[in-house]
């Protein structure tokens, strides 16, 4: 009779329990400034299939999204129409909110498991994002939750598809830990893990060569000097891409995947994407220069820090004029975010091989925003009249004042918020009000994204995206935000055009504040000028009388 049953919840999941089943796993999640393991329990009670998450102390919008996504997805998968997920998130005795998208694995799984009554084994931890249609997205911080699982006797580590560098690096992690590394590439796969104890595979370096997505040209008038910017990173990386150490399959196979990379930012350039091909060749470069440490077998942190710095110190002050200051201010932020990953990344700490890779991976990005800030500040050399940067100090603090008043900053936004206030304090005014607007304009698109349907998403991006943009950066970003609605990546787009709008409306105050600097020509004259003016006239009404006097007489 007990195996007949067991067969029956299998045909029909969604009839296999009533509403009042809870379940629960340990999940690694973003805890304040690091990771640790946190207790996600779903309780199911009756109802029409609502979702309502219960977090202690806080969450972020993006952890929102995922959980209902995950829910929803699970429910479809389990039959399940007549109950309610109250799903809870206690990070107790932790610091900081729960942020990012990194639960929506466990969240399918718990969902699952809950509506059909089977508990899920509990020698595994998962991560990774789950969308409604089951698709696993990839997550960050993966050595840092590995070391977290390892922590808790787990035996498992299920990921989604990952780079080649977290690979590696989670290679390492089973070879000093113990732990075994196994890749999900949908829900589903997760499911018959978690659930029926079915295999996964191990994560490898198998990779299908990523074939560039049909989409349109795109017509971006008035970059060209970006384009030189981007070519300039294509190269870059591409070199990077030459010099990989050629020792074994699996070095080959990433030297191929990145060469056919760089070929699609190539075509990805051409097609008009500009801000696409430059951040994707950007990011290989971090990447790759870092899976070369890797297959060396050395990370000289201290010799890389002192590279950065001397990289620093070449990069000159570009002078702020009315033609050039969206490079100057760009260039200002850049080397920011450089100076500030550079005396953030502990290269004293790190003990095993590991670490000290993940400690290189973070100077590799000051490396990087270090040669875009040179690259930058070349192009702001123009001819133009000077802008007294003070001019943007009151708008500046009204940005930070804004960011301030916010109820939740993401951990995605925080180092844009960190920086901002670094730039002001160091009288950057206009970069500190850039970062600002990152953060702000990131901050509502996720509160007015929350609760959208896929129809509204992708009329509101249609709808920004026939916007013309007229400031540098709002036209650059404009650009991602095309690429990415016309690849089905409609929320990411939404953002990114939020943030190219929001680039646009504080370059038109920052032109409208600066106009009194640049133009005193046009300024009102105060009573010290008429003093001047009447003193001249009557020097030189003077003058002409005594010769006219002095004509008259001979």
């Amino acid at each position: 009779m007990k195996l007949r049953l067991v067969f029956l919840l299998l045909l029909f999941p969604g009839l296999a329990v009533p509403c009042n089943s809870t379940e629960y796993l340990l999940v690694p999640a973003v805890i304040g400034d690091g990771s640790g393991l946190v207790n996600l329990s779903i309780r199911l009670i009756p109802g029409p299939g609502g979702v309502f998450l219960s977090t202690f102390p806080q969450t972020g919008t993006s952890t929102q999204v995922s959980v209902e996504d995950a829910t929803g997805f699970a429910f479809s998968k389990s039959n399940t129409s007549t109950c309610d997920a109250v799903v809870k998130i206690d990070t107790r005795g932790s610091a900081g909110y729960v942020d990012g998208p990194s639960a929506g694995a466990a969240v399918s799984v718990l969902a699952y498991s809950s509506a059909v009554g089977i508990p899920p084994r509990r020698d595994a931890v998962i991560t990774g994002s789950v969308d409604a249609l089951g698709n696993i997205g990839s997550v960050g911080g993966l050595y840092e939750k590995a070391i977290a699982a390892q922590a808790s006797k787990a035996r498992y580590f299920i990921i989604p598809k990952s780079s080649f560098l977290d690979i590696l690096l989670l290679k390492g992690v089973k070879e000093s830990h113990g732990i075994e590394v196994l890749e999900a590439h949908d829900a589903m796969d997760l499911i018959g893990f978690m659930i029926y104890n079915e295999s996964l595979p191990e994560a490898g370096f198998e990779r299908e060569s990523e074939k560039l997505a049909d989409i349109p040209d795109y017509e971006s008038p008035g970059l060209g000097r970006f384009r030189n910017i981007t070519l300039e990173i294509i190269s870059l990386s591409n070199r990077t891409v030459m010099a990989i150490p050629q020792k074994n399959k699996e070095t080959m196979a990433i030297r191929g995947f990145f060469e056919n990379e760089t070929q699609n930012h190539w075509q990805v350039m051409e097609k008009g994407y500009l801000f696409t091909a430059a951040n994707g060749a950007f990011l290989d470069y971090i990447e790759v220069s870092t899976i070369s440490a890797v297959i060396d077998g050395y990370a000289d942190l201290e010799g890389k820090k002192d590279s950065v710095q001397a990289c620093l110190d070449a990069v000159p002050e570009p002078e702020k004029t009315d033609s050039g200051f969206e490079w100057a201010i760009s260039s200002d932020l850049r080397k920011a975010w450089a100076a500030l990953k550079l005396n953030s990344t502990d290269t004293e700490e790190p003990s095993l091989a590991e670490e000290e890779f993940v400690a290189y991976n973070e100077l590799m990005f000051a490396d990087a925003w270090c040669i875009i800030s040179k690259s930058l500040a070349h192009e702001a050399n123009d001819s133009g009249k000077t802008i007294n940067e003070s001019a943007w100090q009151g708008l500046a603090m009204e940005m930070i004042d804004e960011m301030e008043s916010m109820e939740h900053i993401s951990q995605s936004s925080m180092d844009h918020y960190e920086s901002a206030l670094f730039l002001y304090d160091e009288g950057k005014y206009g970069a500190s009000i850039y970062d600002s607007v990152y953060v702000i304009q990131m901050e509502n698109a996720g509160a007015d994204m929350y609760g959208m349907s896929a129809l509204e998403l992708d009329s509101e991006a249609k709808s920004l995206l026939e916007e013309e943009r007229f400031s540098l950066w709002g036209r650059i970003y404009q650009t991602q935000g095309a690429y990415l609605a016309n690849t089905n990546a409609t929320g990411s787009a939404l953002r990114i055009l939020y943030l190219a709008k929001g680039i646009d409306n504080a370059t038109l105050k920052m032109r409208e504040l600066s106009k009194p600097a640049e133009d005193e020509a046009e300024s009102p004259r105060g009573p010290e000028d008429y003093a001047i003016f009447l003193t001249i006239f009557l020097i030189i009404f003077m003058l002409l009388f005594y010769m006219t006097t002095r004509t008259a007489r001979r």
